[in-house]
């Protein structure tokens, strides 16, 4: 009894540090599922019958020892024959701890005689019958979910009310489901397929709208550019934009790129989502078949019966039912699987694939949600006590089913990736492509009545980052905190003026006023001139200040200090604001001096009749440097205004004719009008001494004898373009005295007034003035 007292405590121990691996794994924080409870009670329970045997045979070994000595002595046998005979003298014994084993002595001891019982060590071998040593075993649980009620229906000692509730729930989580994939599949909620239909809608919108002038910004950029660079502030073909940033987050693509030529974000998520939800779906089909397999060893009779959660027998109609509702999920789960990876794989929205992966998942665990939510609460602990059933995994069976699930599982994710998400690039990248390929700066508008598509190169976007006059104009009123009127903008009352002006051509504007200025006359210090026109000059006022922008001058820049600009091609607003500085000249180069170019028409009148110092006669005029200047011009004013390439200086060729007129006329002056070949321009055949109203005035100011101005009988007949001070009578003003030491001409010149411009224009004869 002292010798077996251990026993007890050994295996009470033993059985006492497993409950409390149990009770931690049960009591653990974190959540376990019944499946992953089950195997872990499993496992512990081979444990502990391991131990067990272990313990058991160590407390055993004295006691058998001594039972040996004690036969051996009582029947007379030499202790050394003990070891054989033990099973056959204790047959209980050799029952519960199997054939003895005589252990190897050690070399040691080889050559002493074994008198001593205590060498004599039995080893026991104790094996769990009916488990094979070299499979495993794999606790299939039943899990809480709606497909499992069928097995516990009528033995769950419920009311009636509680089962029609518990098919109904059935019925209705298959239901939602089925309606999820139907959904998912349906057309319009999959939305149009990005194939060859969304190319075709790019090449309609960039035919039609993608270049419309009407959709110039304020920055003079096309509605194509500003789309496919991501412009924030449009207010139209907003959709195809969101599409060209979707295209660019989903491909990694910058604005300007139309091939995909680095790392492919987009495509990496959606095979990593489509990977996560087919994953998903194994598990699922996993856990049918094993259910199935674990129904399947379960005895089948005419009634089912359970004893604590354990199933001793099954009848035919249950398992039956309960194969054709996991046949039914099989079937759900695989038609989830379908529309599950179409929905992903057609996602063009980055940030939609995530979302849309753990939708799925959720519309996966609809039978778990609707057992748990709603489930009558004593059909579901009857489901939770249902005792799991081991299914057996032998090393053949786990490889071959290892290899199936990969090869199934890469052939889930290779559908997809060939006839899905890679063409799905491709087509991104022909999409963007179709809105952004080729050239994007340009804007057409039709002439309706000549039939003709007219075009204008708009500002590149990456070059729209400044901002425009317009631009700055409405920043600078935007924030105007007091009632003065505006710098930079001219209002008006109604919408029809504003309409007008806003149309109005600069033609119009030029020849709207009968008098001649600078506009910086209008607020000069100490000016009284047109201290009763205060209302005129506010009205004008916006235009010296949008000139003076445009132009990068100051605010306070004079029209004298901004003169060097009068002759550009993009000073139209700064003639007609300074058209007295600009345009009264009539020896200034002629080039944009006229109407529709900015100078007033009062101020080219002003230069018809002449200034103090205009003579009517031709001098040395190939010595003149605003002649060259105005023959170096002519090639850029033509490249500029008509739109010609002059690159090509082929004989036959515009070009050829432009550059050989230049040097003619550089060389030989005013004579060479006499020539027929020179005596019109190239492309507008209009003669130079009569100029173009269009675009530059008349050469007749340079070359007064050789254009015919000179020496008419009848002044009324002088060509097209001879200025008037050429046949105009010069004859001194008559005025009243005006004091007493002046009351006519001859009195002013002998006090030295025709030193002054205004002088010489009221007394031009008295003060030599007149041409010749």
């Amino acid at each position: 009894r002292e010798s077996c007292g251990g026993l007890q405590v050994a295996v009470c121990g033993s059985s006492s540090t497993h409950q409390q691996t149990l009770s931690d794994s049960v009591n653990h924080r974190f959540p376990m599922s019944a499946s992953k409870l089950e195997k872990n009670i499993a496992n512990l329970e081979r444990r502990m019958r391991e131990e067990f045997h272990l313990k058991l045979e160590e407390a055993l070994r004295p006691c058998l020892e001594r039972l040996e000595a004690l036969e051996d002595k009582l029947s007379g046998n030499p202790v050394e024959q003990s070891n054989v005979q033990i099973a056959e003298k204790s047959p209980q014994v050799k029952k519960m701890l199997g054939d003895p084993v005589v252990p190897k002595p050690d070399e040691s001891d080889l050559d002493e005689p074994e008198s001593d019982a205590s060498k004599i060590v039995p080893a026991v071998e104790l094996q769990v019958k009916g488990e094979p040593a070299d499979d495993a075993m794999e606790p299939v649980a039943f899990l809480e979910t709606t497909w499992n009620l069928v097995l516990v229906l009528g033995h769950a000692g419920v009311g009636w009310i509680d089962v029609l509730i518990a098919w109904l729930l059935l019925f209705a989580s298959a239901g939602m489901q089925i309606s999820f994939v139907g959904i998912i599949l349906n057309p319009f909620f999959l939305g149009e397929p990005f194939d060859d239909r969304q190319i075709e809608t790019a090449e309609n919108w960039r035919r039609s709208v993608a270049h419309d002038h009407t959709y110039l910004d304020l920055a003079q950029t096309s509605l194509t550019a500003r789309v496919c660079n991501g412009d924030g502030s449009l207010i139209i073909s907003t959709d195809q934009a969101a599409l060209i940033q979707q295209i660019n987050n989903f491909l990694g693509l910058k604005p300007h790129e139309l091939e995909a030529t680095g790392f492919r974000y987009g495509i990496l998520m959606a095979m990593l989502c489509i990977l996560l939800w087919c994953l998903y779906l194994c598990n699922e089909f996993r856990l049918i078949f094993l259910s199935l397999e674990a129904v399947a060893q379960i005895p089948r009779s005419k009634t089912t019966e359970i004893h604590d959660g354990r199933f001793k027998t099954i009848s035919h109609a249950r398992f039956w039912t309960y194969c054709l509702l996991r046949f039914l999920r099989a079937c759900i789960a695989a038609a989830l699987l379908y529309a599950g990876v179409l929905w992903l794989g057609y996602t063009t929205s980055i940030s939609d694939l995530i979302l849309n992966a753990v939708a799925l998942g959720a519309i996966l665990e609809v039978d778990e949600m609707v057992f748990s939510a709603l489930m009558p609460k004593k059909l579901q602990l009857k489901v939770q006590d249902l005792e799991a059933i081991k299914v057996q995994y032998g090393r053949m069976r786990s490889q071959v089913e290892s290899l199936c699930i990969l090869a199934i599982l890469g052939g889930l994710l290779a559908w997809p990736w060939f006839t899905i998400v890679d063409p799905l690039g491709k087509t991104m990248e022909l999409v963007k492509q179709a809105h952004c390929g080729g050239h994007q700066d340009f804007v057409v508008g039709l002439n309706e009545d000549q039939k003709m598509t007219v075009g204008f190169m708009s500002v590149p976007f990456e070059n729209s980052t400044g901002q425009t006059l317009t631009q700055l104009a409405i920043d600078d009123f935007i924030w105007r905190e007091d009632e003065s009127p505006a710098t930079y903008i001219t209002f008006h009352r109604d919408i029809r003026r504003f309409q007008r002006y806003r149309t109005q051509p600069m033609k119009e504007a030029s020849m709207e006023h009968s008098w001649c200025a600078d506009f910086d006359g209008f607020f000069a210090d100490g000016n009284n001139a047109f201290s009763e026109f205060s209302d005129i000059a506010d009205y004008y006022r916006p235009y010296l200040m949008s000139a003076r922008l445009g132009l990068g001058f100051t605010d306070n820049a004079s029209c004298v200090s901004m003169q060097h600009k009068c002759d550009d091609e993009d000073a139209q607003l700064l003639r007609y604001v300074c058209g007295r500085t600009c345009c009264t000249d009539p020896l200034r180069s002629p080039w944009y001096k006229v109407p529709q170019k900015g100078c007033p028409a009062a101020c080219l009148a002003d230069a018809a009749r002449g200034v103090s110092g205009t003579v009517c006669q031709e001098s040395n005029i190939t010595m003149n440097p605003t002649w060259h200047k105005f023959w170096d011009h002519y090639p850029q004013v033509l490249s500029a205004e008509l739109g010609l390439d002059l690159a090509d200086n082929s004989s036959n060729s515009v070009a050829a004719r432009v550059l050989e007129m230049v040097n003619v006329f550089k060389t030989y002056g005013c004579p060479a009008l006499n020539i027929s070949r020179y005596s019109m321009e190239v492309v507008m055949s209009t003669k130079w001494c009569a100029g173009y109203e269009e675009l530059q005035a008349p050469l007749a100011p340079f070359c007064p004898v050789t254009c015919g101005c000179t020496n008419l009988t009848d002044p009324s007949q002088a060509p097209a373009g001879c200025p008037e001070y050429c046949n105009a009578p010069c004859e001194d003003q008559t005025f009243p005295p005006i004091n007493e030491e002046v009351a006519n001409c001859a009195d002013g010149a002998a006090l030295g007034w025709c030193v002054a411009d205004e002088w010489v224009q009221v007394c031009p004869k008295t003060c030599g003035a007149c041409g010749a």
